[in-house]
């Protein structure tokens, strides 16, 4: 442990979810200061030295961290990626909305991270959706154009699909107007490297908040498989989500660069009577008759299912099934 005092040490918190009565929060023990990633135009030397920089951070393992939370304690220890999860049952049940969590190093007391965790309202559905090609004009199936795409724009240049920004707001809104709002899960290939430069795009674009849930953190030497994580991974976390909420109703978004449309299968069939409706945007034209095959059987089992080329058609399609009003 003697090399944690040659570092400043930096706890990252994400913003983290639960039931009323299950709470998890997750977050990494960095060995330094995050990258900063504030300025509105950068030189294109600079957004790639950025954006490697988010590769080259180093991770801290089997360090011990202490979770506040609802003024009670809890402590584990970071994985061999520098990754730790709380996970518990609460006696008592959480109140609805956003709540502020703090984590201590237990080694460095001075040393904390700060974020948040959200208890989703209890509505008539939760969104699940992608965000490459889904939501971020990623270019996903062609490595070297999605690594331009990163590489040559800030997070404050990037752009969305056209309406995408409308549809999610809309679908946010939950019915009867009030407070609550429509949970929305960003469950994504990318990498925990790429959290805050997300951040700054979903907050900048005002995307609805969400809780973003990423794949495991890479190494400089892997940059350029970013985005192409183990898809087995990806549904791993939709069935964390359906096991915290058993009994809520899901819209799964996403597209069919990559393998979006046969997850979303695997989820429908296992867990048909949580899942409202499919949507799948038409990113690549040549997977269309492929991914129209697989909507079918989707459909089949009772859910509806709706193949997109523009954002429109899919606001008009979730009026029609009653998700947006």
């Amino acid at each position: 442990m003697y090399y944690l005092f040659l570092y400043p040490m930096y706890i990252k918190v994400y913003h983290s979810f639960g039931s009323n009565y299950n709470i998890r929060v997750t977050g990494h023990v960095f060995e330094d200061e995050p990258v900063l990633l504030e300025k509105e135009h950068n030189w294109f030397l600079t957004n790639v030295f950025t954006i490697i920089n988010l590769f080259r951070m180093k991770t801290i393992s089997n360090h011990e961290v202490e979770l506040e939370i609802f003024d009670k304690k809890f402590k584990t220890f970071t994985d061999d990626t520098g990754y730790f999860i709380f996970e518990y049952d609460s006696v008592e049940e959480v109140v609805a909305g956003w709540h502020a969590i703090k984590v201590n190093s237990v080694v460095h007391k001075e040393i904390h991270g700060e974020g948040k965790i959200f208890i989703p309202y209890r509505t008539s559905f939760s969104i699940i959706s992608d965000i490459d090609d889904t939501v971020l004009k990623s270019y996903s199936a062609t490595i070297f154009r999605r690594l331009y795409e990163m590489l040559s724009k800030n997070a404050n240049e990037r752009r969305l699909f056209d309406h995408t920004v409308e549809w999610y707001q809309q679908l946010a809104k939950a019915y009867p107007p009030g407070d609550e709002t429509n949970a929305f899960f960003y469950v994504s290939s990318s990498e925990w490297n790429l959290y805050d430069y997300l951040d700054i795009i979903f907050k900048k674009n005002e995307l609805p908040e969400g809780i973003f849930m990423l794949d495991r953190i890479k190494k400089l030497s892997s940059f350029f498989k970013t985005g192409k994580g183990n898809h087995s991974g990806k549904i791993d976390r939709m069935q964390q989500l359906l096991k915290a909420f058993p009994d809520q109703k899901f819209v799964l978004i996403g597209d069919n660069t990559q393998r979006d449309p046969m997850l979303y299968e695997q989820m429908a069939t296992e867990h048909h009577k949580n899942i409202l409706a499919v949507f799948i945007r038409n990113k690549k034209e040549k997977n269309k008759e492929h991914t129209l095959h697989i909507l079918g059987g989707i459909a089949e089992k009772g859910i509806p299912t709706f193949l997109f080329n523009n954002t429109l058609d899919a606001i008009e399609k979730s009026r029609e099934l009653g998700l947006i009003h």
